[in-house]
């Protein structure tokens, strides 16, 4: 079965135009020839469906999920 990725691809309006104003909670910073990346940090963390399913009865202590966190910032060219 092929991997699968869920991206979230988001259109800045034209008033934005400071990085700043768009980038709250992202602290690294790299520069890449398609533009600009910036790395939130990530946290493991117990699934929340743990407790709907199992209400206490498994002991999930070694069960976590984790996301990664980017931002790629790509200016319009036209």
């Amino acid at each position: 079965m092929p991997n699968k990725n869920k991206l979230s691809i988001y259109m800045i309006k034209d008033e934005f135009q400071d990085d700043a104003e768009i980038i709250k909670g992202y602290s690294d910073v790299f520069e890449d020839a398609a533009g600009t990346i910036y790395l939130g940090a990530s946290f493991a963390k117990e699934p929340d469906w743990v407790e709907s399913f199992f209400t206490g009865r498994i002991n999930s202590d070694r069960l976590f999920t984790a996301n990664a966190r980017a931002v790629l910032l790509v200016k319009d060219t036209y």
